[in-house]
Parts: C-alpha cells; sequence; structure tokens
C-alpha cells in the first residue's frame, strides 16, 4: 500500500508523526511560535490555519525522529 505525500502538516500532525505524541502540541505550538519548527499561518484572527512544510518532517527524520514518514 502506498503511503499519501503530503505538501503541509498540522501541529497535531507534527505530534504524532515526528514526536509519536511524547510532546504535546502546546510545546510543538511554542517551538513554532519562537522559530523553531517552520511555518506559513494561513488566515486571520481565530481561523488562522498553521501548516508545517513536509521538508521540516523529511529532515527530522532524517535526524532519526518519527515514527511514519
Amino acid at each position: 500500500m502506498e503511503q499519501e505525500v503530503k505538501a503541509c502538516y498540522t501541529p497535531e500532525e507534527i505530534c504524532r508523526i515526528v514526536f509519536a505524541n511524547t510532546v504535546s502540541v502546546s510545546t510543538v505550538r511554542g517551538a513554532i511560535r519562537t522559530g523553531q519548527i517552520p511555518s506559513i499561518r494561513l488566515g486571520q484572527g481565530t481561523r488562522t490555519k498553521i501548516l508545517i512544510p513536509a521538508s521540516y518532517v523529511l529532515h527530522m527524520k532524517e535526524k532519526g525522529y518519527g515514527v511514519e514518514v
């Protein structure tokens, strides 16, 4: 079975895929806020969507993180 290739991931997916649910979504959002995790913000106000590029997931996999991708 082929795995779906995505261009961007949500903070919730990053928690699951990269950190195997060992860190909270709040921690990931804090790392995004401080620039430790690259991100793109879409929308304004309370309807903002945060997306993390797939290149970050691949980079973290090369460093030995990740369980799925």
